[in-house]
């Protein structure tokens, strides 16, 4: 009975996680729409306008730009990256790991030592390494 109820719990919260993802994808797209405010406009006789006044549902920043639709228009650029970012990562872990697993015995070899060897250095370290090279 303990593991039905469980499993209950776990398709309620992926179904709100679902949800809340839609709604914040769709909140991205029509933030023109939605916001009353271009997110770039700046008015100082607004400056740290409390919540809700004015027309203004989150307040406004201290240079007078409203923060609700910063925040809308912000979302639209961290879901282009987060998107991206997704993107190439499946599309190049897709083409290494068949290539790994349909290749030679020699390719899949190189393949994976170069892949540990990505694995083993700290990403901080490692970043800093590709930057000093790049410039």
């Amino acid at each position: 009975m303990a593991s039905n109820s469980y499993s209950i719990g776990k398709s309620f919260l992926l179904t709100i996680s679902i949800i809340f993802i839609v709604l914040l994808g769709l909140s991205a797209l029509a933030a023109p729409l939605i916001s009353g405010h271009d997110p770039t406009d700046q008015n100082l006789e607004e400056i740290l306008v409390a919540p809700g006044y004015d027309g203004h549902l989150l307040g406004t920043d201290d240079l007078g730009r409203d923060v609700f639709s910063r925040l809308l228009y912000g979302s639209r650029s961290a879901l282009i990256v987060g998107t991206t970012t997704v993107a190439v990562a499946v599309s190049l872990g897709l083409f290494f790991g068949l290539t790994a697993g349909l290749g030679t015995k020699k390719l899949d070899t190189v393949i994976m030592v170069v892949n540990d060897s990505l694995l083993s250095f700290p990403t901080i370290l490692l970043a800093l390494t590709i930057v000093t090279f790049m410039g």
